[in-house]
């Protein structure tokens, strides 16, 4: 790959226009080099699925019927809670313990409930945050509603400036 543009200073309102038209080279050939690649991309992932698929489905169906086997057969394994066979180690792990709401309980419904339990009980089951309403204040600044003393105290300004922006022919 070649450097083709070299840092020059401009200095007229021609120097601009030629370099806004160098601009516009630059970003088209980025636009088609970036089309090139995600379709390279699409076509390797799809070679890839189209290749990968039937071991995958192959893979999970044995992983299921180990799974099934070795459940079923549990009993057979002892204290051990595992099996050494030729072609590999099967072997039973316990998982964490994980919280799980009952049949037709939803999450919603679990807070809902603990929102009505004793205080010690509700304040360290229940997790409440608070955050800061950044469009409400950007607009009592804006609308100049926030006391002098509070904004000061909240140590906030509005900050804007001008930036460049352009559209190419």
């Amino acid at each position: 790959m070649t450097k083709t543009a070299t840092k020059e200073h401009l200095r007229t309102w021609e120097d601009v226009d030629r370099a806004l038209l160098a601009l516009a080279r630059a970003e088209t050939t980025l636009s088609r080099l970036e089309s090139d690649r995600d379709e390279a991309i699409s076509n390797a992932r799809e070679a890839y699925k189209e290749s990968a698929e039937s071991h995958s489905d192959n893979a999970k169906e044995l992983r299921e019927q180990i799974a099934e086997f070795m459940l079923s057969h549990e009993a057979e394994l002892g204290d051990k809670r595992s099996k050494r066979l030729e072609h590999g180690m099967l072997f039973l792990r316990r998982t964490p313990p994980k919280i799980a709401t009952m049949s037709r309980v939803t999450w919603q419904r679990v807070l809902e409930v603990a929102l009505t339990l004793p205080k010690r009980v509700r304040d360290r089951i229940v997790e409440t945050t608070q955050a800061l309403k950044k469009g409400e204040l950007k607009q009592m600044l804006q609308a100049d509603e926030l006391k002098e003393e509070y904004r000061k105290a909240l140590g906030v300004r509005i900050d804007q400036g001008d930036e460049v922006y352009y559209e190419l022919a």
